[in-house]
């Protein structure tokens, strides 16, 4: 489990919601990710092992252990099923600051893009180091991670939810999908650098106010 995980058993096998929290600090917070009005809580009684976390994602699981552990922290695919929403996201938010890079990996029946074991590694340590994670147990999983993301303010959450950081977030994973050569191919530097001077200025136009 992440190093702030905020239970300290694994999560079970059963179904539930839960909250995936991140390092308050410039190593654990991804690129751009505004935090305002985000929930925050804090682990650790003294100054010196003190650490600040801030709730950013909210998801759901049929199987709570499969898709904390295998899925998001470990990026394991599972034929007929996309990659983690989420481990995508700070992939494509982290990919200068962890030197990493999108592939198309063709061997699924539909096209997956993945980091290469190389990145998925650096990924997975990232995650471990600069996450935490709480979660709650219940069978009425829609209806509670609904009510969650109408709640909490979660720029990280890419489905139900209104939050202005959602556009550039998604124009950002499209813009690297668009230009992601096939596993070993070459790396296109010049459009990955396009593709962040583009998020960057879109999140800029959208904290200035502007449309």
């Amino acid at each position: 489990m992440p190093k702030g995980l905020l239970k300290k058993s694994p999560p079970p096998s059963s179904s539930g919601i839960y909250g995936w929290y991140f390092d308050y600090s410039y190593y654990g917070l991804p690129t751009h990710v505004p935090t305002t009005e985000c929930t925050f809580c804090s682990t650790g009684r003294w100054w010196f092992n003190k650490r600040h976390w801030v709730l950013l994602y909210i998801g759901k699981a049929s199987n709570l252990y499969e898709r904390i552990v295998k899925e998001h922290l470990y990026g394991e695919l599972v034929r007929g099923k996309a990659q983690s929403s989420l481990r995508q996201s700070l992939g494509c938010l982290l990919c200068k600051k962890l030197r990493i890079n999108l592939w198309k990996y063709p061997d699924f029946p539909r096209r997956e893009y993945i980091f290469g074991d190389e990145g998925e590694s650096k990924l997975s340590r990232w995650m471990w180091e600069h996450t935490g994670v709480t979660w709650v147990e219940t069978e009425n999983i829609d209806e509670r991670e609904k009510q969650a993301i109408e709640y909490y303010v979660l720029p990280l959450n890419m489905k139900g939810n209104e939050h202005w950081f959602i556009e550039p977030l998604r124009t950002l994973k499209k813009d690297l999908r668009d230009c992601a050569p096939f596993l070993g191919g070459k790396r296109p530097r010049r459009k990955v650098r396009k593709a962040y001077k583009k998020f960057k200025r879109l999140c800029e136009k959208r904290l200035n106010g502007e449309e």
